[in-house]
């Protein structure tokens, strides 16, 4: 499999497949895989990057820099 982003200022995909938001825009990424037999398939995923949000609650937690959730 390989993997492209449209607009790496949007979404940044690594070798892995992994997708990481940038920025806000609009991107394609775009996965080929390429079969045995040699032919190939080409998908185009279409992302949105919105403007993030944090809903707050009565619960605690801890996260570290660079941390996922």
């Amino acid at each position: 499999l390989t993997f492209q982003s449209s607009n790496p200022k949007v979404v940044d995909v690594g070798s892995s497949g992994k997708i990481v938001a940038k920025g806000l825009g609009k991107a394609i990424v775009k996965v080929k895989a390429t079969l045995y037999s040699g032919k190939s398939r080409t998908y185009n995923i279409p992302i949105t990057v919105k403007k993030p949000y944090i809903i707050l609650s009565n619960s605690t937690a801890t996260m570290k820099v660079r941390e996922d959730f």
